[in-house]
């Protein structure tokens, strides 16, 4: 069974911490591209398996095809098995063990010496999924039960929504969606790697 490890921002890993987070996304890098400049050619998703030795190659093509209209990718999250644990901002209290940012900061007696989560080893993660399914979409086509299962909660720094948002949830993640990756990255619509996750038992 393979492993592989993935930075977690703050709120996912508070997300995964309080039981809310089932689903994790991760922008394509870099974004395919129509073959001619200009042209806004309609983009399709297939995954391919071209060997063992290359299992997770994912290939973007727009329908003109041809060399130009291919743009290969690798999915940050590996094939479905593969366990995924999390590395997020933390410190090393010695005997009282691990603590971590996210969570931990404000129930703290002391500031401890915090650490990136580059360098955080396997054992101090607390955060350990495997990986069911993956998929690539444009990020705006997420649905209402996706936004959930990404760990969005309701409120916050946005406050109450008018009436006639119809997915509230949805609205939520293209908030913080900006926030990740940038303003403007939700009207852009960007592709978006997309793993489902379930408990390692």
């Amino acid at each position: 069974m393979s492993e592989r490890s993935i930075i977690l921002r703050p709120w996912e890993a508070r997300a995964f911490a309080e039981g809310r987070k089932t689903q994790i996304m991760r922008v394509v890098r870099p974004q395919p591209y129509p073959s001619k400049p200009g042209v806004l050619g309609y983009c399709v998703g297939d995954f391919v398996w071209p060997h063992p030795g290359r299992p997770r190659v994912f290939t973007i093509s727009n329908r003109s095809g041809g060399p130009d209209g291919w743009d290969r990718q690798y999915s940050p999250f590996g094939r479905p098995g593969t366990v995924l644990w999390g590395r997020e901002t933390w410190a090393d209290l010695q005997e009282d063990g691990v603590c971590y940012r996210a969570t931990d900061e404000g129930e703290l007696a002391v500031i401890p010496n915090w650490r990136s989560p580059v360098t955080m080893p396997r054992h101090a993660a607390r955060t350990v999924r495997r990986v069911a399914a993956v998929r690539v979409m444009r990020v705006q086509e997420i649905s209402e039960a996706d936004a959930v299962a990404q760990g969005i909660q309701l409120g916050g720094p946005i406050g109450h929504l008018p009436s006639y948002i119809k997915s509230p949830y949805a609205y939520h993640h293209a908030q913080q969606f900006d926030a990740d990756n940038g303003h403007g990255a939700w009207d852009a619509n960007l592709w978006v790697f997309v793993a489902d996750l379930e408990d390692v038992r």
